[in-house]
């Protein structure tokens, strides 16, 4: 990765963790906010593949760990699976949709809370499940869809035309 990209994605990220824990906590229904570093995760993994996604999900999961996190590693670790696994879907979509691209971060959102409770759960930390875990888990997908719509012309014009397109290697 050159010099150029990586300063546009610590901008990107940077930009998100300022706009979650400033602005957006702000905005919150039911405990949920809005997470822009899941959205973006996901759209790399929905547009360039899992290997990008692993390792972009990776990166910003521990930096929102040391940022905001209370456990480190866990959003580092979340975040990675789900950056993988959307990245699996990468070649059965087409990338131009975006209600595609909204329903996938809608269900990865849901995937991202279920794995993270299952993680608090083997840490000895469940008391955050419930009823209001799942009120919070739906709103959570519920805002991360919109914000994908907002989103989405962004990051489909820097990963797919743009800066960020990936080139193939030999």
């Amino acid at each position: 990765m050159r010099i150029r990209e990586w300063l546009i994605w610590l901008v990107i990220i940077y930009t998100s963790l300022l706009l979650e824990s400033s602005v957006l906590v702000h905005f919150t229904i039911f405990g949920a906010k809005p997470d822009l570093l899941l959205v973006g995760v996901v759209l790399v993994g929905l547009m360039q593949g899992k290997q990008e996604a692993l390792s972009k999900g990776f990166f910003v999961g521990l930096l929102e760990d040391l940022f905001i996190g209370r456990f480190i590693g866990s959003n580092a670790l979340v975040k990675a699976l789900v950056g993988f696994l959307s990245g699996q879907v990468e070649r059965e979509i087409v990338k131009e949709n975006v209600v595609i691209a909204v329903s996938m971060v809608w269900v990865f959102t849901i995937v991202n809370h279920l794995f993270y409770g299952a993680l608090m759960i083997l840490l000895g930390n469940a008391n955050i499940l419930g009823l209001d875990y799942l009120r919070t888990l739906l709103t959570s997908a519920f805002y991360n869809g919109l914000l994908t719509i907002v989103m989405f012309p962004m990051f489909y014009f820097l990963l797919i035309k743009g800066t960020l397109k990936k080139t193939k290697r030999l």
